[in-house]
C-alpha cells in the first residue's frame, strides 16, 4: 500500500486524493501521532511510481528568484509492504503469520533566506512556515542527539523532546523515537553566496548523526492469527489494531 502527503504551510493534505483538503493529525492512546490519508494497494514498482508521479503533480511548487520550481511543502511518500507465507502452526493452533514494515521517503523544503530567494507576499510567507517547522525538526534531532549522549531517554536528566513544534515533528515521531531505522541525504551548494545555507545544513547533519534508533520486530496475536510487525506505526500510518 502507498500514501503520500504533504505539509503546506503547516497544513496536511492529502496528494492521492483528488479533493485534497486539510487532514487532521490525530494521536492515539499510546501519545502517537498518525495521519488518516488514502493508501492504495499496489502490487508492482510501474503501479507505485504512477501514484508517485500523480502526487507530485499536485505538490504545491512557485517559482523564487533562486529556483523557477521551488518546493513549498514538506512531503511523505510511505510505502507499507507485507507478505503472507504459509500458515504455521503455534501451540497446537493453526495461524496465519504476516510480516510487515514500512518505508517512508520524507522530502523536506530547504531553508529559506527572504535576501537570497527574493520572497514576497504569500512566498514570503511560505517560506516562513518552511523555515519554522525545520526548526522545530532541529530541536527535536538536537535533543534526541543530547539524550543519546547522556545515555538514554529514560535517564533522569534526559532532555524533553518537544514533538508538538509543529505538523512535521509530530507525523516524524514514530521514525525518530527509537523504533525505526532513519537514513538522512542532506543537499548542499558550494556556492559561496549561500555559504550560511550550508553551515546550518552541515551543523544539522552533525546532530542527526548522534540520534541512536532500535528497529525491533514485534509480535501479536489477533483475533485472525499472529502478527510479526517491524515495529511502531509510521508517518501517515493508521492507528495500532
Amino acid at each position: 500500500r502507498v500514501s503520500y502527503i504533504e505539509i503546506y504551510n503547516e497544513t496536511v493534505r492529502d496528494l492521492l486524493s483528488p479533493q485534497g483538503g486539510a487532514l487532521a493529525v490525530r494521536e492515539d492512546r499510546q501519545k502517537r501521532f498518525f495521519v488518516k490519508s488514502r493508501e492504495v494497494d499496489v502490487t508492482s514498482v510501474d503501479g507505485l511510481l504512477d501514484f508517485l508521479f500523480q502526487g507530485e503533480e499536485r505538490r504545491s511548487v512557485g517559482a523564487t528568484r533562486m529556483n523557477s520550481r521551488s518546493s513549498r511543502s514538506h512531503t511523505i511518500f510511505r510505502i507499507a509492504v507485507e507478505s503472507r507465507p504459509k500458515e504455521s502452526e503455534e501451540d497446537g493452533d493453526v495461524v496465519a503469520a504476516a510480516s510487515s514494515s514500512t518505508l517512508n521517503l520524507v522530502d523536506l523544503a530547504g531553508s529559506e533566506s527572504v535576501r537570497h530567494t527574493g520572497a514576497t507576499g504569500e512566498r514570503q510567507k511560505e517560506g516562513g512556515k518552511i523555515n519554522k517547522s525545520l526548526l522545530a525538526l532541529t530541536n527535536v534531532i538536537t535533543s534526541l542527539g543530547e539524550n543519546a549522549r547522556l545515555g538514554g531517554g529514560d535517564n533522569r536528566n534526559a532532555i524533553h523532546v518537544n514533538y508538538r513544534g509543529s505538523n512535521l515533528t509530530k507525523i516524524l515521531q514514530p521514525s525518530l523515537s527509537g523504533n525505526a531505522k532513519v537514513a538522512i541525504l542532506c543537499c548542499a551548494t558550494p556556492s559561496e553566496v549561500y555559504l550560511d545555507e550550508t553551515k546550518m545544513t552541515l551543523k544539522f547533519a552533525d546532530r542527526a548523526q548522534l540520534v541512536k534508533t532500535n528497529a525491533k520486530k514485534s509480535r501479536r496475536r489477533l483475533a485472525d492469527g499472529v502478527v510479526s510487525g517491524g515495529g511502531q506505526q509510521t508517518p501517515a500510518a493508521r492507528p495500532p489494531l
